[in-house]
């Protein structure tokens, strides 16, 4: 049974791609499908399905999301596990087929895919279950603690606000890679999103809690920049989900004296303005008011960053609303 993709630099390349495709790159497009045709890369598989469910740099084709899905789910992806039950549950790219979406459902809630666990709850109370399965979801249910991803089972973060496919694919590596998405996330954080500062400070606080608050308030900071460069002043709102993403962190940082916070942000600070100015906002600018209508209407938002001799300004606002008096 092939293995699932866990290789660190080819999963910071797909998720590359997935920006790219955003930005409606075709030849990204091309070579994501060369990758998922290659029968152990269940990663690709599932992004491909992705892609198509949602229309994003293909046209939209449910029956080819729900095509990879099955690859990918075949080859062992919780999360596409998850989509292709979901698929089969409402009959979106073929017919409904209930009883396998079940089967799927539970398999992914086996595999450690929380959200997967919240349907076998509903269609255990619909009383969907044939005996044999009904045996697995009551084992599932009856477990004292879920193995759950803080990523996934942390509060709801909007698509728009950052929280895409090419997000939780980082985000969704087992603990045993912390050290390597670390590394990946430092080694480029002069051109990562800033959402991915956040998933390293949630895995570099489990065994360096005074430095990933550093790193936590860095990230606060570089968010702030990028929100202050949309052009749509209400996707600013979007930037605040990411601080409870990382919950346990701002509780053990508000735990500390005045002292010690002060030195952690002047510490931020000095990080923040040390990472380029030019890494793009892109994440954040769509989730305002404007963005939302343009997807809506099936436009392309225009006009939605504003111009990039305002940066360093906006860079020096930042800071200096931040700086401890």
């Amino acid at each position: 049974m092939p293995a699932q993709s866990e290789n660190i630099e080819e999963l910071a390349h797909l998720t590359n791609l997935m920006e790219l495709i955003k930005k409606g790159d075709g030849a990204a497009v091309t070579e994501l499908k060369a990758k998922a045709s290659k029968v152990e890369n269940n990663q690709a598989q599932y992004l491909m399905a992705v892609l198509y469910l949602n229309g994003n740099g293909v046209t939209q084709n449910r029956a080819l999301a729900r095509k990879w899905a099955k690859k990918s789910a075949t080859n062992n992806n919780p999360r596409a596990m998850h989509m292709l039950a979901y698929l089969l549950e409402n009959g979106l790219g073929g017919s409904k087929d209930r009883k396998a979406a079940g089967s799927w459902y539970l398999s992914s809630a086996e595999a450690g895919f929380a959200p997967a666990l919240q349907e076998i709850k509903r269609l255990k109370y619909k009383k969907s279950f044939a005996a044999t399965e009904l045996q697995r979801a009551n084992a599932l249910l009856n477990k004292p603690k879920f193995n759950t991803s803080p990523s996934l089972s942390g509060p709801a973060i909007p698509q728009s606000a950052g929280y895409t496919a090419a997000f939780l694919n980082v985000a969704n590596q087992p603990a045993s890679e912390d050290e390597a998405v670390i590394r990946l996330v430092k080694n480029n954080i002069n051109q990562i999103y800033t959402t991915y500062i956040y998933e390293m400070v949630r895995r570099l606080f489990k065994t360096a809690p005074d430095e990933a608050v550093i790193w936590y308030m860095t990230a606060a900071i570089r968010a702030r920049y990028d929100a202050y460069r949309c052009t749509d002043e209400t996707a600013r709102q979007g930037i605040s989900y990411w601080p409870r993403y990382v919950q346990e962190v701002r509780e053990y940082l508000a735990g500390k004296s005045d002292k010690v916070r002060k030195d952690v942000m002047l510490k931020a600070i000095k990080r923040a303005k040390e990472i380029s100015l030019d890494v793009s906002p892109e994440w954040i600018c769509f989730h305002g008011i404007k963005g939302v209508e343009a997807t809506m209407n099936g436009k392309k938002l225009q006009n939605w960053m504003v111009p990039k001799e305002q940066w360093p300004t906006v860079l020096d606002m930042i800071v200096k609303a931040s700086t401890p008096k």
